[in-house]
């Protein structure tokens, strides 16, 4: 059984709008930027209680520190999730930062 509009001579017709422009903000580049200005603010206090040692920055703040950054690496981010952060090494001199984009790697099955 089929429904039908009694009025449907006097509708007006459909408005049609043009579809909207979507961009999609990079967020993790700005919040990595952020923990690594996070990291040089913070560096002249960390040089008297961490020299030599990695520290991780995350959301502002050390949430954690050691000797080995890969240590430190897998266990912000099982804590944390994957989410960017900022891992230095407090020394005299910053190094110059470099940046790895993360990845994910496919899972190929058994036939892979």
């Amino acid at each position: 059984m089929a429904i039908t509009n009694k009025n449907s001579t006097s509708d007006p017709p459909p408005l049609t709008l043009p579809a909207p422009t979507l961009t999609a903000a990079d967020t993790s580049s700005d919040k990595w930027q952020h923990e690594y200005q996070a990291f040089l603010r913070l560096r002249p206090e960390l040089l008297a209680t961490n020299a030599g040692s990695y520290v991780v920055i995350h959301d502002g703040r050390v949430v954690d520190s050691g000797p080995d950054d890969v240590v430190l690496a897998l266990r912000f981010f099982e804590q944390y999730g994957n989410t960017p952060a900022y891992i230095g090494l407090i020394t005299q001199s910053p190094d110059k930062p470099e940046r790895i984009p993360h990845y994910r790697q496919a899972d190929l099955g058994a036939g892979g």
